[in-house]
């Protein structure tokens, strides 16, 4: 079984070392002497299981490398530690807002260490455990569905999953306004906005939920979610930045036709461009690279086919 990956980021080399010394029998250990050189290997494909990091750090603390980590989706659910030497109540109260894990005061002890690491990796296992059957699970490419927990999530029209998948694509959270523009071609009124955040709160009912406060509508998630539109993008842009014949066909693979077929909207159509111009550069891409005669064929006969429209 492979080790669990732990970043650790601290400006005082002996405090890594010591970090190091305590973990790496257990762990496999990365760690970083800034926080701007640990958020470039992240946001260039580092993965973590774990981070500890300190908090009084020059060019970049810990609260602001937090924050930013935060914004970034693959990241914002890895557990967090904080190490520092900073023990009084307004800095642990800022640690434990920005969504903080654990607050290690130094001077620690190897126990202390361990047992912090440990109780964490215990909730998360717990807490994956808990949570994997609650998933919020969305189809939208060549057809559209919404389950969780194994249960087909019934809903009264296409538009409800529109607007969550509306408000996933604006970080959660649109102003009221807008939304007619985005989700109709025809002019509606208020009450047509209205009844559909009611219809998406009875379909999702304990699986998020839609505030408004003022002008803002916003999506509140209550377990994780997998988007099978939100899939094929993440492969399509590694593979097209790879270029390696075995990635571009995973991601063809992903693709299983139109966006919301039959759904008509402004936002929707700029998504379904934006989903088929990916899946015509993976097509031609793949064409190119392809390994051997055969599979050139295949692909530009493939492409061929999607181009035609057949």
């Amino acid at each position: 079984m492979a080790k669990k990956h732990i970043v650790s980021i601290d400006d005082e080399g002996f405090i890594l070392k010591l970090v190091e010394a305590v973990l790496q029998k257990d762990y496999q250990l990365t760690t970083f002497h800034e926080a701007s050189s640990a958020l470039e290997a992240f946001k260039t494909g580092l993965k973590a299981d774990l981070i500890i990091c300190d908090i009084n750090m020059p060019q970049m603390d810990g609260f602001e490398f937090h924050e930013t980590l935060r914004q970034e989706a693959d990241l914002k659910a890895v557990p967090f530690i904080y190490l520092t030497a900073l023990n009084d109540r307004r800095h642990f109260r800022q640690g434990m807002q920005q969504g903080a894990d654990d607050y290690l005061t130094k001077p620690f002890t190897p126990d202390e260490l361990k047992e912090a690491v440990e109780a964490r990796f215990s909730r998360t296992s717990l807490l994956r455990d808990e949570g994997e059957q609650a998933k919020i699970k969305i189809l939208s490419l060549g057809g559209v569905g919404a389950s969780a927990e194994g249960k087909y999530l019934q809903y009264e029209a296409k538009k409800v999953i529109a607007l969550f998948l509306y408000l996933l694509t604006h970080e959660g959270k649109v102003p009221l306004r807008i939304i007619p523009g985005d989700l109709w071609y025809e002019e509606v009124g208020e009450n047509n906005i209205h009844v559909l955040i009611n219809r998406a709160r009875k379909t999702f009912e304990g699986y998020a939920r839609f505030p408004v406060q003022g002008d803002i509508l916003t999506l509140e998630l209550l377990f994780s979610y997998e988007w099978d539109a939100e899939l094929f993008e993440k492969a399509a842009k590694t593979a097209l930045k790879n270029k390696q014949y075995s990635d571009l066909e995973k991601a063809i693979q992903l693709y299983k036709g139109m966006f919301l077929p039959s759904f008509d909207a402004p936002w929707a159509e700029q998504q379904r461009s934006y989903y088929d111009s990916l899946y015509l550069e993976l097509l031609e891409l793949s064409a190119e690279v392809a390994p051997n005669e055969a599979a050139q064929k295949s692909a530009e006969a493939r492409l061929q086919t999607y181009l035609q429209g057949d």
